[in-house]
């Protein structure tokens, strides 16, 4: 046993959203999820290498432990944005101005 076996899916670095969605649709929920159900995995991301490889190590617990900033799957770390809501503007010169 390791530690990724009762980790939920959606905390291992990496897996995003879209993942976990088809991920969870396919019942593997857990670390150890991933590792049972290697067959299953490698049906639907055959076409999609980098990602399988990510998939199947996580289950293994390996390369989890890697803190840069793009991890050898060449998959980067979760962006951070920032977004602001305008208010109306009556010129299209204020919104300009406030965009720039």
């Amino acid at each position: 046993m390791n530690f990724v076996d009762s980790l939920p899916i959606r905390k291992i670095p990496y897996i995003g959203g879209m993942i976990e969605t088809t991920l969870t649709k396919m019942g593997i929920l857990t670390g150890k999820d991933l590792r049972d159900r290697a067959a299953d995995l490698c049906l639907i991301y055959k076409t999609k290498p980098a990602i399988l490889s990510f998939l199947l190590n996580c289950g293994m617990a390996l390369g989890l432990l890697k803190h840069d900033r793009e991890n050898s799957y060449g998959i980067g770390n979760r962006g951070v944005s920032i977004s602001e809501t305008f208010r109306a503007r009556k010129e299209y010169k204020e919104f300009k101005s406030k965009i720039a």
